[in-house]
């Protein structure tokens, strides 16, 4: 979903994005080229690719959004729109204090 935004971005920064691993994104776009709807291409600087989406991805955008819609108005149908823009807050700031964890330093105080 992502790319829909974000086209022409690499591999690395899509992982960065997403706040997941380099390993799990190549094989994800591994996946979804291999299906048809994302193409690499070398970037200027030649150690890395620049995604795209091919023409079948383009034209199925609405009905991705309509699925990643009804499962969101499912996981939340029992919740007023205060407690949704709650819960979606919380879950960025979680999101932005991953992003920023130092997993070394965490390990290092469960040693001690």
């Amino acid at each position: 979903m992502n790319l829909y935004e974000n086209e022409g971005i690499n591999q690395e920064e899509l992982s960065s994005l997403l706040l997941i691993d380099k390993a799990l994104t190549a094989r994800t776009v591994k996946s979804l080229e291999e299906k048809g709807y994302v193409i690499r291409k070398v970037a200027e600087d030649r150690r890395f690719k620049k995604l795209f989406l091919t023409d079948k991805a383009k034209s199925q955008k609405e009905y991705f959004y309509s699925l990643l819609k009804k499962w969101e108005d499912y996981t939340t149908d029992w919740m007023n729109q205060s407690m949704k823009n709650q819960v979606f807050k919380g879950l960025q700031t979680m999101a932005e204090k991953s992003a920023s964890a130092d997993f070394a330093e965490l390990i290092k105080k469960e040693e001690i």
